[in-house]
């Protein structure tokens, strides 16, 4: 089993993923949705991939878009060093 905690946002709670066996952490890049990333500005997913709890693994991130032009999608995929696409 795989386990992608998305919609983060809080710097905290990204923090807190350390802590977690999670797999990947899920970003969303979807203006209209309150869990919208770059809500706050983009510290959140600057911050990620953080080092998973064995301080050696780095947590991969996911964008999450939605109907998104592919110029944007590549754009956020540089700016954040996404890992995966969905």
């Amino acid at each position: 089993m795989v386990v992608k905690v998305c919609g983060m946002r809080e710097p905290e709670n990204v923090a807190q993923l350390a802590q977690l066996r999670t797999d990947m952490i899920g970003l969303i890049f979807y203006e209209k949705s309150s869990r919208f990333v770059e809500a706050q500005g983009p510290q959140v997913a600057l911050q990620a991939p953080i080092f998973a709890h064995s301080g050696f693994l780095q947590i991969p991130k996911v964008g999450v878009f939605v109907d998104a032009p592919l110029d944007y999608v590549l754009e956020k995929i540089e700016q954040y060093g996404q890992s995966y696409v969905q």
